[in-house]
């Protein structure tokens, strides 16, 4: 029971941690896709 309630803890952080990836990832795309549209 142990070893499994470690296992999820740790996938459970792996994927906050992705979300947080993402989440920078989709901002700065954002910015990016804002830049071009001023420069228009």
């Amino acid at each position: 029971m142990n070893q499994l309630g470690l296992n999820s803890k740790l996938t459970i952080s792996k994927l906050g941690e992705m979300g947080k990836l993402r989440q920078g990832a989709t901002e700065n795309g954002a910015q990016n896709h804002r830049e071009p549209d001023k420069r228009k």
